[in-house]
């Protein structure tokens, strides 16, 4: 099955999940923003679906103290879940957009 669309748009949905991590760790209630490296180091990797599709997002190792909390800082950031979620809806349309072309086109394959 061609998967073009679907790839596509896992690299946007990567890139959103990236913004929306980011906007948490810089305002909100979930800011986690003091000297911009934790912010700067937001990443994101993509693998297409032939290679097992998956989206992975990275950040410096202490991200995950910040976000989680230690007896040291407190309370837990939580601006991963936060990001997560008010991603959620652009991504699940995005992702049935695409899924929805791919299929045409394979639809489109089978009747030509």
């Amino acid at each position: 099955m061609d998967t073009k669309a679907l790839d596509r748009a896992y690299k946007t949905v990567a890139q959103i999940i990236q913004e929306e991590i980011k906007d948490k760790i810089k305002s909100g209630p979930t800011k986690a923003y003091r000297t911009g490296d934790l912010y700067r180091s937001v990443s994101n990797t993509v693998k297409p679906i032939e290679a097992g599709a998956s989206i992975a997002i990275y950040m410096n190792y202490y991200g995950q103290y910040v976000n989680d909390g230690t007896y040291a800082i407190e309370p837990p950031r939580r601006f991963v879940e936060a990001g997560l979620k008010s991603a959620d809806d652009r991504i699940e349309d995005l992702l049935a957009d695409a899924a929805e072309k791919d299929i045409m086109v394979e639809l489109d394959k089978q009747f030509d």
